[in-house]
């Protein structure tokens, strides 16, 4: 009698091992173990057709396992942008919450060559890009029509594309379309001779007594931002950190030693 109480309690002590932690039996086994589905995968359905007969068939078909968010919805940790693609009052009202450290033109930099280079040139002159060999009208991103935007224009198309140019939002944060922002005002600045805003400055002077729009303000603190953001670039260095590497040489072009003066 007392072996048998003896194993009936070990019994009991045993049962209450892992009770709490794992009831050995899944109700719904879809709720704790759901399928985790590739960035890239695809899933399948059947649907309604008819054969090349007019017969109807059940037809497999695939879809993208990633499905298109529904409309409205936000991602978590961002906030939708506010203007729509042909609100460019709106967009004049932007401003950059990012001040022009070297880390913020750096990586406006990196990401110009990356993503804009191609088409409008590693100056910014279009003539140097890849695609404008091919396709023509594309602006270059080095001169007064760059300066002549607000921070809050180049930041909206970016955004939003404009005409041709497919928007960037996928492939640059907020943030970083800041960034690349500063770099393309800098770069616009330091292409730009100071002569040459002046120049324009003193047209517009003239132009204003043929009754043309008054821009005179706008032109002259232009030429006075050139000036400044000049000489910041001066003290700073010579500059060369903003200036675009040379193309890369293919790799069947080896290097050759140079010849000697007496030919030996």
């Amino acid at each position: 009698m007392r072996k048998l109480a003896i194993a009936c309690a070990a019994l009991a002590l045993a049962g209450c091992g892992s009770e709490k932690k794992d009831r050995g039996i899944e109700l719904m086994p879809d709720m704790f173990h759901t399928p985790a589905y590739e960035s890239q995968g695809a899933g399948t359905t059947e649907i309604d057709a008819r054969d090349a007969q007019g017969q109807p068939i059940r037809r497999a078909v695939h879809y993208p396992a990633m499905l298109t968010p529904p409309a409205g919805t936000v991602p978590r940790g961002q906030a939708p942008y506010p203007l729509a693609a042909t609100d460019w009052a709106g967009a004049k009202l932007h401003r950059n919450p990012l001040p022009a450290t070297p880390a913020v033109l750096k990586q406006g930099q990196r990401d110009f060559l990356s993503f804009c280079a191609p088409c409008h040139g590693r100056d910014g002159d279009a003539a140097n890009g890849y695609v404008a060999k091919t396709f023509g009208g594309i602006p270059s991103l080095n001169g007064m029509n760059v300066l002549l935007l607000s921070e809050g224009e180049i930041f909206h198309t970016i955004t939003m594309g404009k005409g041709r140019m497919w928007n960037m939002r996928a492939q640059l944060p907020p943030e970083r379309r800041w960034s690349l922002v500063h770099f393309l005002k800098v770069q616009a600045r330091a292409s730009v001779a100071v002569e040459d805003v002046e120049k324009m400055a003193h047209a517009v002077d003239a132009a204003l007594a043929t009754g043309s729009v008054d821009r005179r303000a706008e032109i002259h603190a232009l030429a006075e931002q050139a000036k400044a953001d000049l000489a910041g670039l001066a003290a700073a260095g010579d500059g060369h950190e903003y200036i675009p590497p040379p193309p890369a040489v293919p790799e069947y072009v080896g290097p050759s030693w140079p010849v000697p003066k007496d030919g030996k």
